[in-house]
């Protein structure tokens, strides 16, 4: 499923559940388009491993004085604002409409993995040519 198709199912989900679908943030842009960001060697994701917040020109790949100095700044920047308990919230808060709308899903979805785990692990451990 892609991202746009997810976005489509919960949108009908909410919409068939009589609420309206929270704001969308947006497109996100291509990433030939992110070009001051470093990106990772698949070009998919912004470098730093923090969905997108990373400095402009950082590198992960790169242990100058200037990216040291660099990353420094950023920590003590988001330090300062108070930036990952604020984004954590703000995340949380998103998640917990989601969550709470489909719960009864959610919970069936975990009651199904908890019963299939231990068959797959004893297949598994039946079968030790397999990696």
């Amino acid at each position: 499923m892609s991202s746009a198709d997810g976005v489509d199912f919960l949108r009908e989900r909410f919409e068939a559940a009589g609420h309206a679908p929270p704001a969308a943030p947006g497109p996100a842009a291509p990433a030939d388009e992110v070009a001051p960001v470093a990106l990772d060697r698949d070009r998919q994701l912004p470098a730093g491993g923090d969905s997108g917040y990373a400095v402009a020109g950082a590198s992960t790949s790169r242990w100058d004085r200037d990216s040291v100095a660099l990353a420094v700044t950023d920590v003590r920047c988001k330090t300062e604002v108070d930036f990952v308990p604020r984004m954590a919230d703000a995340l949380a808060a998103a998640q917990a409409t989601v969550l709470a709308m489909f719960r009864d899903e959610l919970e069936a979805r975990l009651a199904h993995m908890r019963a299939v785990v231990p068959v797959a692990e004893a297949y598994l451990a039946a079968h030790p040519e397999i990696p």
